[in-house]
């Protein structure tokens, strides 16, 4: 598979060196992969951010930026572009759809959890069990390649269009947005092993659904949020 990126350090932070002409998606997908993978590595510091081998636009490049803090400890302080400086101040300026930007850009977590607590700013993706002590609080959608036993509040603080996403649940609540529900025990292992490829939880009119993945339009429903026909 080729790489759309590629990662190099100077003395005063990261060179990001980008595929011109690869889909931005696909080029977004891979820093957010190659950061979330290598956070211990990279640390926490401020850092100046050098773009390389692309042009891309305001909205771009602060999804470019959201990527790369979202997934690790790292703060872009100033970026350096065609050997000019953009600071802090020009950062907050960017304009960009943050609502898509949360759901279509995933935190990623490699099991197994042993944090108390996990939060991220952008959409969650538990490669694991979320064993029953872990509480998750996501800006976005949640999807667990595991058991979800811990408590999980998705679309926080408000985002009621978000949605849940496991192999199994059997959680005793969880939350989305601003609303809670208890998950009833006779909903617990519903898929059964071999017989499901997992369920999702979404809250629609003012009720919570659970279902079999696959049987509810998520492109459909967290459209409705967006203002989308």
């Amino acid at each position: 598979m080729a790489s759309y990126v590629t990662i190099k350090s100077n003395a005063l932070g990261i060179i990001l060196k980008l595929d011109n002409k690869a889909p931005i998606e696909d080029v977004l997908r891979e820093i957010c992969h190659k950061f979330a993978s290598s956070k211990r590595f990279f640390g926490s510091a401020e850092i100046v951010l050098q773009i390389e081998g692309r042009v891309l636009d305001d909205t771009e490049l602060n999804a470019v930026i959201q990527s790369v803090e979202y997934n690790s400890d790292l703060k872009v302080s100033l970026i350096r572009i065609d050997d000019k400086n953009k600071g802090k101040k020009y950062l907050e300026m960017l304009m960009g759809d943050k609502e898509a930007f949360i759901d279509n850009n995933f935190k990623i977590i490699y099991g197994p959890i042993e944090e108390p607590e996990i939060n991220s700013d952008v959409s969650l993706l538990v490669l694991g069990d979320v064993p029953e002590y872990t509480k998750i609080n996501c800006a976005g959608n949640v999807v667990i390649f595991g058991e979800l036993e811990g408590y999980v509040n998705a679309g926080a603080p408000d985002r009621n269009q978000c949605f849940v996403v496991a192999h199994d649940i059997t959680a005793e609540k969880l939350s989305i947005g601003a609303h809670e529900c208890d998950i009833p025990h006779k909903k617990r292992g519903i898929f059964g092993k071999g017989k499901s490829n997992g369920s999702v939880i979404i809250f629609e009119k003012d009720r919570f659904i659970m279902n079999d993945f696959g049987n509810i339009d998520l492109n459909k429903h967290v459209n409705k949020r967006r203002g989308h026909k």
